[in-house]
């Protein structure tokens, strides 16, 4: 019997693209799942992603890349206090 405890994000991510779901799709600022990953240190859910077709250096409306975010290269036009 399979358990109803949630499935992991590595689990919902197989199944979202098992669903037919582009893993490489941007929303309107250019972000893709890649960026939110990168953003999260979520290096797991990265390999898979990029295993899967997702683009290092897809650049977002700022001009950020999920290479540079995940290097921790700091966005132009951000400041540091």
């Amino acid at each position: 019997m399979r358990s109803l405890a949630p499935l992991t994000q590595l689990e919902a991510l197989k199944l979202t693209m098992a669903l037919g779901n582009d893993l490489r799709a941007a929303n309107g600022a250019g972000t893709t799942a890649l960026h939110a990953t990168a953003y999260v240190g979520y290096n797991v859910i990265a390999q898979f992603l990029v295993d899967h077709g997702a683009v290092l250096n897809a650049k977002d409306r700022r001009g950020q890349t999920p290479n540079k975010i995940a290097s921790g290269i700091p966005m132009s036009g951000m400041f540091y206090i």
